[in-house]
């Protein structure tokens, strides 16, 4: 029996789903305005890695939502790279490219019928 089988007989209501977190998916830290994180000096400080391009969320969402739909996936988790939003952390205003960002991502979401988690942040 295939996973998208065995998903489809879960319970009703059953939320069958998945998990990003922008640091480490989304990829494009220097593209459309985005700040800099702390963990972008840090990790380059200890040898680490870096976060480009990561698995390119930032550009390949659609793929990645209607391939999530596709394959029986009813939610995903999405955390905000609020730096893509307010790039020096204190800014008066959120950078409209950065929320036009993400406003399209919650509607890819809604398209595929796959429901946005988002976590709350302090």
């Amino acid at each position: 029996m295939s996973l998208l089988n065995r998903v489809q007989q879960l319970p009703k209501g059953f939320v069958w789903g998945a998990a990003t977190a922008a640091y480490q998916t989304e990829g494009s830290t220097k593209v459309a305005g985005k700040g800099k994180t702390m963990w972008d000096d840090y990790l380059v400080a200890q040898g680490r890695f870096l976060p480009d391009p990561a698995s390119d969320f930032y550009n390949r969402y659609e793929e990645d939502i209607r391939l999530s739909a596709e394959h029986g996936l009813n939610a995903i988790r999405v955390s905000i790279a609020w730096t893509r939003i307010f790039p020096n952390g204190d800014d008066a205003e959120p950078l409209a490219e950065g929320v036009k960002h993400y406003h399209e991502l919650f509607a890819c979401c809604k398209k595929y019928g796959v429901e946005l988690c988002v976590p709350a942040s302090l």
